[in-house]
């Protein structure tokens, strides 16, 4: 994880960590593996319910200047990107996760690659497929509805 996605981890350990448990992983042992293992509470009413999936992590300044322009995330790898859409293929939680600025967006992992990699979009499609979009702070509930609802 670079020291840029760095913050952004930090933000969801500090924010998330009290509805289970976020591990940063560091390993070179298969290429794509995500930033962050994660064990979270599901929201109520399945709070007694537990949700496991993995996060990659990313961060940009800021979007491109014109909204024609297309969105670029120059650390994702196609090995990220491949492992994110081959685990939630396969029934597992995995997402994207994305600083811009200030602003906190999450991804399914199955729409990584496509969006990102294969077929570049603009901001307002991409901000189309985000599962979760956060412009006014890192919201917790709507952090958790999204990793473990």
């Amino acid at each position: 994880m670079s020291g840029s996605e760095d913050s952004l981890w930090k933000m969801e350990r500090d924010k998330l960590s009290s509805f289970g448990i976020l591990k940063r992983i560091e390993h070179k042992h298969e290429l794509g593996w995500p930033d962050v293992l994660y064990v979270l509470r599901r929201p109520a009413p399945f709070h007694d319910q537990r949700a496991t999936g993995f996060i990659e992590n990313k961060q940009l300044d800021g979007w491109p200047i014109r909204a024609s322009s297309v969105v670029r995330i120059p650390s994702l790898t196609r090995d990220q990107a491949n492992w994110l859409g081959a685990w939630s293929k396969a029934g597992g939680r995995a997402a994207l996760g994305l600083q811009v600025g200030s602003e906190y967006l999450f991804f399914s992992g199955s729409v990584v690659g496509p969006i990102f990699l294969d077929n570049p979009l603009p901001q307002a499609a991409v901000r189309g497929y985000a599962g979760l979009i956060m412009s006014d702070g890192f919201r917790v509930a709507d952090a958790l509805k999204f990793l473990a609802g």
